[in-house]
């Protein structure tokens, strides 16, 4: 009896469909402006920046590399606002005290990613 009840559970078995989803991180920061910048979002090198902003810059990278808009970036603290004159189309955001971390977008993709010494 035990053979037959398996041949029934094998005949009567309901297959399911397994579907595996694959996501892909497409990075939206395609440029930095500021080497030192650009090394420690790929590596956590604080060589290049002031190591007491390497919290705040991690997690503003972080966002701006999740962000298709810069409005992703309007965050409390962040106090984001567009540039003017010569940068009219970039954005700024405040990292602590005068330095600034700055980009523009073009599509859904942050370029030109720079960290400065605001005055």
């Amino acid at each position: 009896m035990g053979a037959e009840k398996r041949d029934y559970e094998r005949k009567n078995k309901r297959n399911i469909d397994t579907r595996h989803v694959t996501s892909y991180n497409l990075y939206m920061i395609k440029s930095f402006a500021h080497k030192g910048l650009k090394e420690f979002f790929e590596t956590g090198s604080k060589k290049g920046i002031q190591p007491d902003h390497a919290p705040k810059l991690a997690r503003m990278l972080d966002r701006l590399d999740a962000s298709v808009t810069p409005q992703d970036m309007n965050l409390p603290g962040y106090r984001l606002h567009p540039l003017k004159g010569d940068k009219q189309d970039m954005w700024s955001v405040t990292v602590n005290g005068n330095w600034r971390m700055t980009f523009y977008f073009e599509g859904h993709d942050a370029h030109l990613v720079d960290y400065m010494d605001y005055h």
